[in-house]
């Protein structure tokens, strides 16, 4: 056998140098390609979601504010209404957030009361009524 020569490993190294080149090339492509796809805005709200689902304390949490803060606004507008004086308003954006905070931190205990006057009503409404006899309600003699 021939002993390479120092030509011929130089040759050689270049060549597999050349081909890893080649492969990192294409890695970095893939990667600039995913990339850019995980930065368009729709990728990025939908991969928020999928993560709001997988944590359920921060499923809760945003359920919890949303359903407080509805309450605080629905509050406002019911107490105060559309009112053009500044000290009403004032008064009326206090009350939506003391009220907002109040049920957000409660919203669990709330919707226990609520589940149980549903249900005290939804009993009470199923319960058969005694019928007035039927025949003459008039004077008998």
């Amino acid at each position: 056998m021939k002993t390479p020569s120092e030509t011929d490993v130089l040759n050689e190294m270049i060549i597999l140098l050349h081909n890893k080149q080649v492969q990192d090339l294409q890695a970095l492509k893939q990667q600039t390609a995913q990339i850019y796809e995980n930065m368009q805005p729709i990728n990025i709200l939908k991969n928020t979601f999928q993560e709001v689902g997988v944590v359920p304390d921060l499923k809760n949490n945003i359920l919890n504010t949303i359903i407080g803060l509805t309450t605080g606004y629905i509050s406002k507008k019911i107490i105060i209404g559309n009112s053009h004086n500044p000290i009403k308003r004032i008064l009326g954006t206090i009350l939506e957030f003391t009220i907002a905070n109040v049920v957000a931190k409660n919203s669990t205990k709330i919707i226990t009361v609520v589940e149980a006057l549903v249900s005290q009503v939804a009993t009470y409404n199923s319960k058969p009524k005694d019928k007035l006899p039927s025949g003459g309600g008039g004077i008998v003699n």
